[in-house]
C-alpha cells in the first residue's frame, strides 16, 4: 500500500443505498478520493496496477489533510450528496 492511502471495499448487494447514491452501474467501480473526501477520479472495471499508481501519483497525499472519518466502515464514510457513502 501507499502511505496515506486507505482502501475500502463495499458489498454492492448489501449496500444498495450506497450503489444508488454514488450512481454505480457496474462493478467493480473504483473511486479515488481527495483529502477532503471529494471524488478525484472514478473508473469502472478491474483496475490495472499501473493505472492506480498513476492516479495516486497525481495526488499530493502529503499536503492533503486526512479525511476525518477514514477509519470508519464504508457505509459510514462521506458520500457525494448527503454525508454518507462508500
Amino acid at each position: 500500500m501507499v502511505e496515506g492511502v486507505v482502501a475500502a471495499e463495499v458489498d454492492a448487494e448489501a449496500h444498495l443505498d450506497v450503489v444508488r447514491q454514488w450512481n454505480i452501474m457496474r462493478t467493480p467501480t473504483v473511486f479515488i478520493l481527495g483529502g477532503q473526501g471529494e471524488v478525484v477520479q472514478r473508473a469502472v472495471g478491474q483496475p490495472r496496477k499501473p493505472d492506480v499508481i498513476a492516479a495516486l501519483g497525481g495526488l499530493d497525499i502529503a499536503a492533503s489533510p486526512p479525511v476525518q472519518n477514514a477509519g470508519q466502515t464504508p457505509g459510514q464514510t462521506r458520500g457525494p450528496d448527503n454525508g454518507s457513502g462508500p
